[in-house]
């Protein structure tokens, strides 16, 4: 299902691919935390999709990353995103790191944890 579902991520069909990435956020959602044994065949294509230039695939793509982010333990989300800050593209850079401070506000104990600037 999931080699399905990246094919179909690369299809040149926009409403396909757009359906494609859909179904994969509907299945990292169904998988929950089981999503880590897909995770290394998931997060290369979805990445390389961050640069992409039709704005809907990007959003599509974004709401797939979302839902990694919480099925996935922080320690592997931020490695994940931190190595797409790297990349060229400066799309996938400015996607990655809005995704990562998605992840560090997503995993941040409640209640905000210890003093920061704003403590007195």
């Amino acid at each position: 299902l999931i080699a399905l579902i990246l094919s179909l991520m690369q299809d040149a069909n926009f409403k396909i691919e757009i359906t494609a990435l859909q179904t994969a956020g509907d299945v990292v959602a169904l998988l929950g935390p089981g999503v880590a044994a897909v995770r290394p065949l998931l997060v290369l294509p979805l990445l390389q999709k961050l640069g992409d230039n039709k704005a809907l695939v990007r959003q599509a793509n974004v709401k797939v990353l979302s839902r990694l982010i919480q099925a996935l333990p922080p320690r592997t989300v931020a490695e994940v995103l931190a190595s797409a800050l790297a990349a060229e593209p400066w799309r996938v850079r400015e996607e990655a790191l809005g995704l990562l401070m998605h992840a560090i506000l997503y995993h941040a104990p409640p209640g905000g944890g210890g003093g920061g600037a704003g403590s007195a």
